[in-house]
């Protein structure tokens, strides 16, 4: 090889948060020289196997290299040794066939989903460019790829299961006076319940704090924030006010919210992007929170949802040639099922057809 590698450049390559732009630049590198082409497909097969890159490796070293070039002090500088959670492993994706549920009037269909290509979390430090404007500044980072899902524990005993193309921040203060954690994504919370510590997942949108609680969070980025509780209770907010309305206090703990729920078992709660927060009640939990059991459930809903969640579940880009069309509706129950069947069951019943390139692939009426 004639030019050193980026390191972090491929941990964001293989972690699959590389914009498309990088990612191509990446991929031409990689395809100008055969020994590059050994050394990326070694590493993608020790990332998948282990979560990791090869101690051998001393990306750690690399990443100090970097820090101190750009000028940030990684954690470690700042706080000294602390005690980090349990490193994630991957949750396989079950080996079974799906049974679509029967279509429906007005073009809602059955479709079929998995295939899910295991993988590893990505294991790193967060670094991020304002301490004063994100509490999160020394924090570690799990992220999960398109296709991957992973289980960990946090210090006080906590399960978090991470969904698919999801990331969690853990500050390094974790436990010390208070447990918060932010997330992009969707995860799965099994709280150890601490009344002088509560526990608050903080997304882009709201904030939920556990009152003794199994609960799941989704908060991708563009969506609305929804919290669905299995059992204990959850209390929810907006982090603004809705469009038009005062702000709300920025310190909970000082004055009580004036917009917001507790979420009882059954219960789903949901925070749009205009900050307008809502309740339902009696939901299906068990659909919502499928997706820890390796199954994805589409119940009823607009087919430009059901696209997004495909393309972070099997780390595709399928695109609609009109976009009136992501107003069809779509129901089905997934797993274990190739792309190929996936996208029969996806267009047939809908009178579509699909034109496909690589990664993309584009939907369109017959």
């Amino acid at each position: 090889m004639d030019s050193p590698i980026d390191w972090e450049l491929l941990a964001r390559y293989l972690a699959g948060q590389c914009t498309p732009e990088e990612r191509d630049a990446f991929e031409r590198w990689v395809a100008a020289d055969a020994s590059r082409a050994d050394l990326v497909a070694t590493m993608r097969r020790a990332w998948d196997a282990s979560g990791t890159l090869p101690p051998r490796l001393d990306v750690d070293a690399a990443w100090t290299r970097l820090s101190a070039r750009v000028g940030i002090r990684t954690p470690a500088d700042a706080r000294g040794a602390a005690t980090e959670p349990q490193r994630p492993h991957v949750l396989p994706f079950p080996e079974r066939r799906a049974h679509p549920r029967p279509a429906r009037r007005f073009g809602r269909a059955a479709a079929a989903v998995a295939g899910l290509a295991l993988g590893a979390a990505v294991w790193q430090l967060a670094l991020r460019p304002d301490p004063a404007t994100d509490p999160f500044v020394a924090a570690r980072t799990y992220t999960t790829r398109p296709g991957q899902r992973a289980e960990m524990r946090l210090p006080d005993g906590t399960r978090v299961v991470l969904s698919v193309a999801s990331t969690l921040r853990v500050p390094e203060s974790y436990g010390d006076r208070s447990r918060s954690v932010a997330l992009e994504g969707e995860a799965y919370f099994e709280v150890a319940h601490d009344d002088a510590r509560p526990f608050r997942v903080h997304t882009a949108r709201a904030i939920a704090t556990d009152l003794g609680t199994r609960f799941g969070v989704r908060a991708y980025s563009g969506d609305a924030v929804t919290v669905v509780v299995r059992e204990g209770a959850v209390s929810l907010r907006p982090t603004a006010a809705p469009a038009g309305s005062p702000e709300p206090p920025r310190e909970p703990a000082a004055v009580a919210a004036p917009d917001s729920v507790v979420l009882a078992p059954g219960d789903l709660g949901r925070v749009d992007a205009a900050g307008r927060l809502t309740a339902e009640r009696g939901v299906a939990i068990g659909d919502h929170l499928a997706w820890t059991d390796g199954r994805l459930v589409l119940a009823d809903v607009p087919l430009a949802q059901a696209i997004a969640q495909l393309n972070r579940w099997y780390d595709i880009d399928i695109r609609l040639a009109d976009d009136s069309l992501g107003a069809l509706r779509i129901t089905g129950e997934f797993a274990a099922e190739p792309i190929s069947d996936v996208l029969r069951f996806l267009t047939a019943p809908l009178g579509l057809e699909y034109d496909r390139e690589g990664r993309m692939i584009t939907l369109r009426p017959n």
